[in-house]
Order: structure tokens, then C-alpha cells, then sequence
């Protein structure tokens, strides 16, 4: 257990390879090579999922970003949904929030209006907490098997100290439009979200992960 720590430490560290690369190494396990550390760091980074962050035109863009696209149990998390001046966009893992002059409703990703007979997500019950613990970015990442995928994970930490952790390309898009933005969560609890805000009026709220469960 301490091995695979430090490989997917050093994970974080190693250049990616191409692919002819990674199948090379697949290849030497295949035929019952074992590989060093250093290779073995090699081939966990070549299949952490890389983050892209979509061209943002707009806040509306941005919002979007949380869109669940295969939402099969509640569809309205499919679309962006829009009442009294807000629009919200979540997965389930995290919320983006943006003031907006579209009537009420729901949207596609692509900004047409569009019915939907199921109920939204009610993103009150954690927008509305009170967020009043300051975090800072630790600007550092780490890899983690999330679901049995090697994930990169954003370190963050608040001003007592606990370190908490994010998806970080839940992270990255979230704060890629953002400028001078703030972060906070909730005091005096375990595993709270993460809200992160700018002057531009964006919100987003990133559920953090449970490394040890």
C-alpha cells in the first residue's frame, strides 16, 4: 500500500508518454516484465484522465460547464435551468451559479430554450449555508484512484489548516474565468463544500472527496 502511495505521487511528477510509449510498457507487463516505479508512474499518468476546459464565451458557457449530460435519473439535470434572475447548472458534484435576464426555464447547453416536465435539483439547500471559513489554494495536485480511475485531485486547505480535496477538473473549470476569486466552506464541518466566488457575480460549489473512504 505504501508502494502504490508513492508511485501515484511520483505520478504527479513524471511526463506524460505517448502513447506508443504506453502500450510499449503494457506490453513488457503482458510478457511478465515487472516495471520499476518510475514506469509503473509513467503508465498511471498516461491514463489520468487529462482536464480540458472548454472555450467560455460567456458566463452562460461557463454556467453550463456543470451540466450533467447523461443525467438518466432526474433528465432536468441535462439542461441549465433558470428562475428569478439565477441560472444553475450541477451534477450532483458540484453547482455553478450566474446572474442572468433569461425568462424561466430550461436551456441546453447551448442556450435554447427547451420544456422539461421534471422537477430541478433544489440548490438551495447548500447555496443558501453559510460559507464563512476562508481556503486558500494550495496550488498543488495529487493522484488519487477515484471509482477505480487515477484521478488528479487539487489540494486546498482552510485557515485552520485541514487540507481538502477536489476534483481538479472540477476545480480548473470552475476558477478558469475567474478573476481575484475567494474561496470558503463551511465551519466546524466534516467533508462541506467548497464555495468559490468572483466579482463578475459567477458562484460555484464543489463537493469535496473522501480520500479514505
Amino acid at each position: 500500500m505504501e508502494q502504490q502511495s508513492e508511485i501515484f505521487k511520483l505520478a504527479t511528477t513524471v511526463k506524460k508518454p505517448k502513447k506508443d510509449d504506453a502500450y510499449e510498457l503494457i506490453c513488457k507487463m503482458v510478457n511478465g516484465q515487472e516495471l520499476n516505479d518510475y514506469q509503473l508512474a509513467q503508465l498511471l499518468a498516461f491514463f489520468v484522465t487529462a482536464v480540458t476546459i472548454t472555450k467560455i464565451k460567456n458566463s452562460f458557457d461557463w454556467c453550463a460547464q456543470a451540466v450533467n449530460k447523461d443525467a438518466l435519473k432526474n433528465p432536468a439535470m441535462n439542461y441549465v435551468y433558470v428562475k428569478n434572475g439565477k441560472a444553475y447548472a450541477t451534477d450532483g458534484y458540484r453547482i455553478h451559479e450566474i446572474d442572468t435576464a433569461l425568462t424561466n426555464g430550461f436551456y441546453t447547453t447551448k442556450g435554447q430554450h427547451i420544456e422539461c416536465d421534471q422537477a430541478y435539483p433544489n440548490t438551495s439547500v447548500i447555496m443558501d449555508r453559510e460559507f464563512t471559513l476562508p481556503v486558500n489554494n494550495c496550488n498543488q495536485e495529487e493522484i488519487h484512484e477515484i471509482k477505480g480511475k487515477p484521478t488528479k485531485v487539487a489540494l486546498l486547505k482552510d485557515t485552520t489548516g485541514k487540507i481538502i480535496y477536489v476534483e481538479s477538473r472540477f476545480f480548473k473549470q470552475a476558477t478558469a474565468t475567474m478573476q481575484q476569486f475567494k474561496m470558503s466552506t463551511i465551519e466546524n464541518a466534516e467533508f462541506a463544500p467548497i464555495k468559490i466566488t468572483d466579482h463578475a457575480g459567477k458562484v460555484a460549489i464543489l463537493m469535496p472527496l473522501n480520500l479514505n473512504g
